[in-house]
């Protein structure tokens, strides 16, 4: 078989329509053909994928780690603020009823 006729058989017979409609899944036939045949190489890219989504989950987890640390600091300053409330209202409502008692002694 010469090759003219498999460029004629190719030209013919292969629906070039159909395989350019459905191009995205040659393309990914082609790469797992690529890959059985590579053998190697493939494990060495799954390795290298594996390896660099370690290396993401430890950047994430001190992200998250740092994150902890600041809501907690948030947390406890939350309360030290909220206790400085409690303590300026009841301030305030003795204040108050300072206030009003003198006010009725001054009027009485």
């Amino acid at each position: 078989m010469s090759i003219w006729s498999v460029a004629k058989i190719a030209a013919t017979k292969i629906p070039w329509g159909r395989v350019f409609e459905n191009l995205p899944v040659v393309v990914e036939m082609a790469n797992r053909a690529k890959g059985r045949f590579m053998g190697e190489g493939a494990t060495s890219d799954l390795e290298a994928r594996v390896q660099q989504l370690h290396e993401e989950n430890r950047k994430l987890e001190k992200a998250l780690l740092e994150t902890s640390g600041h809501l907690q600091l948030a947390v406890k300053t939350l309360k030290v603020v909220l206790a400085r409330q409690k303590v300026l209202m009841a301030a305030t409502a003795v204040s108050l009823v300072l206030a009003i008692a003198a006010l009725v002694v001054a009027l009485s």
